[in-house]
């Protein structure tokens, strides 16, 4: 009864936000938490990362299967301000981000499982965008990954955890037509998706009861993505199948540890790097009937990331959490605007757990100038994000045999 309570609770909640939300307009969280990479000691599933598969069963309690799942709800809001004080501000909307991880043991040495995740996300929204000919405009480029995942122990201390990785990508580019980023009075809508193939591998080592480590390779993955467009111009509407070219999301690399302070606080932590040095300066995007070829220059920097937390056990059933992150920009100066916007910041975290429901809450602020003079522009960017999750897991039944004499 618990666990299906558990199940209708979260369940009831994601369907609703996804009934209710608006499409697009979210950007990295500076800091934020990232399932798997879960900012401020919120692992009271007890794992290390979502590739930690061991880390999901207790083995005392003999678990066969054991399902997370939640929603993340992001709620943005960017600010863009002039030389004179001038502000404008990003429509009121939000995002749901479901997620899920299965895990299975299949023996004393072997997991399996899948990791259901939304790990990119960039993107705004503006009504009225004074910096677009006054056009309503929409930018989101995010990637959902799906990863299949094998667990073997290599020793008592030591298990390694690995797979394939699919994603699909997803790109909405409402706004004005535009030469190396300077917009033109031509107003442009887009939609595209694809998919792409990558791999994952990571290594995890406890060297004693307290302390767990883990190290986590994720490939890049260069989805293949088609879509629609419609441009007008005077009056008029093109529309045309469109290509989009050379959008290679990064290579990542994650480590993160726990140390188990005492039997009621652990301390967690991680650091993080996406490569985005080695991803295409621009994106293409080739209209297959104008025979048109458009490069949007994007040149994307290396992104570093690190969270500390902690996490405190009330009881058996109740756990309190709470932790601090940092995010670097991965847009440069030079490419900030109003449909990339992206900024290094800080967050706070705070959650609670209570028996198979988990509830978290971060907020992320950050800001950053450009220009100088007549060209001076603060943006800013602050981010509350919202999470429900619930964990199920299913044992054996034990055989029930009356001796008799």
């Amino acid at each position: 009864m618990k666990n299906l309570l558990v199940v209708v609770l979260v369940v009831l909640f994601s369907l609703t936000l996804a009934l209710s939300a608006q499409a697009g307009a979210f950007s990295p969280t500076p800091g934020g938490r990232s399932t798997g990479t879960q900012l401020g000691g919120d692992q009271s599933d007890g794992s290390l990362l979502a590739s930690d598969l061991w880390g999901y069963f207790d083995l005392h309690k003999e678990e066969k299967l054991k399902l997370n799942f939640g929603t993340e709800v992001i709620v943005p809001k960017f600010t863009v301000e002039d030389a004179f004080g001038h502000k404008q501000a990003s429509r009121g909307i939000y995002h749901p981000l479901p997620w899920a991880t299965a895990a299975w043991q299949v023996s004393d040495k072997l997991a399996v499982g899948l990791n259901v995740d939304n790990p990119f996300r960039l993107g705004s929204a503006y009504k009225a965008n004074p910096y677009q000919y006054g056009f309503d405009t929409q930018s989101l480029v995010g990637l959902t990954t799906a990863s299949f995942l094998a667990d073997i122990k290599l020793s008592d201390k030591l298990h390694l955890s690995f797979g394939p990785v699919v994603g699909v990508a997803q790109v909405i580019y409402n706004a004005a037509f535009d030469l190396d980023r300077t917009p033109l009075p031509i107003f442009t809508e887009t939609k595209a998706m694809g998919i792409g193939f990558g791999g994952t591998a990571s290594l995890f080592w406890s060297p004693n009861d307290r302390t767990r480590l883990g190290l986590q390779y994720v490939s890049p993955i260069a989805p293949d993505i088609w879509g629609h467009t419609k441009i007008h111009i005077l009056g008029f509407t093109i529309k045309d199948r469109i290509e989009l070219r050379d959008i290679v999301f990064p290579q990542t690399v994650t480590v993160a540890g726990s140390y188990q302070i005492t039997d009621r606080i652990q301390l967690d932590g991680d650091a993080y790097w996406a490569n985005y040095n080695n991803t295409p300066r621009a994106f293409e995007l080739k209209f297959r009937n104008l025979g048109i070829v458009h490069p949007l220059p994007t040149e994307f920097v290396d992104v570093f990331g690190i969270h500390a937390g902690a996490n405190y056990k009330i009881n058996e059933d109740w756990m309190v959490r709470g932790g601090v992150g940092w995010l670097s920009q991965g847009v440069p100066d030079k490419r900030l605007d109003t449909l990339t916007q992206d900024v290094a910041g800080w967050d706070l975290a705070a959650g609670l757990s209570y028996k198979g429901l988990n509830f978290g809450w971060t907020h992320a602020w950050g800001s950053s100038n450009t220009g100088s003079g007549l060209s001076y522009k603060k943006y800013g960017i602050t981010i509350d994000t919202f999470s429900v999750g619930g964990t199920i897991q299913w044992r054996p039944r034990p055989n029930n045999c009356n001796n008799r004499s």
